[in-house]
C-alpha cells in the first residue's frame, strides 16, 4: 500500500467514525495536503470509490466508518508502527477536532482514550 494511503488509514482508525474536516486534522502532511487532489474530501472520495471497506453514514456522504475487522487490523498495525505517545497525540488531536466541532461524547471517549485525563475533565467542566 502507498506509505500516504496507510499512513491516513492508520491514523483514521482510532475514531469510530470521520469527515473530510476530520480527515484532514488527523491526517495533515503539510507538503502533500497542498498538491490538489490530496484534501480529505479527495481521500475519502477515493476510498468510497475503491470500496475500501467503509461504509457512508449518511445520504450526503458526509460521514463515514471503516468495517469493524478492517479498523481492528488498522488499529494493531497502528499500535506496531507508531510509539504508544504518539497514538495519544492522535487521540487529543481527535478530541479537539471533536470538541470544537461540538460531538463532546466523541471528545470525551478521544480525550480518555489517550489518556487526556485533565483534558476529559475540563471538558465536562465546561459542558455540565
Amino acid at each position: 500500500m502507498i506509505p500516504r494511503v496507510s499512513t491516513r488509514l492508520l491514523r483514521l482508525s482510532l475514531v469510530e467514525r470521520f469527515c473530510a474536516p476530520l480527515c484532514e486534522s488527523l491526517c495533515s502532511e503539510r507538503d502533500v495536503d497542498r498538491i490538489p487532489g490530496h484534501s480529505g474530501r479527495d481521500f475519502l472520495s477515493w476510498l468510497e470509490r475503491s470500496d475500501l471497506f467503509i461504509t457512508a453514514l449518511d445520504d450526503h456522504h458526509e460521514w463515514y466508518r471503516f468495517h469493524h475487522l478492517f479498523r481492528a487490523l488498522l488499529q494493531r498495525r497502528l499500535r506496531d508502527r507508531m510509539t504508544p505517545e504518539a497514538i495519544s497525540i492522535l487521540h487529543r488531536e481527535a478530541g479537539a477536532w471533536f470538541e470544537d466541532s461540538g460531538f463532546l461524547e466523541e471528545a470525551l471517549s478521544q480525550y480518555l482514550a489517550g489518556g487526556h485525563e485533565v483534558s476529559a475533565a475540563e471538558l465536562v467542566r465546561q459542558h455540565r
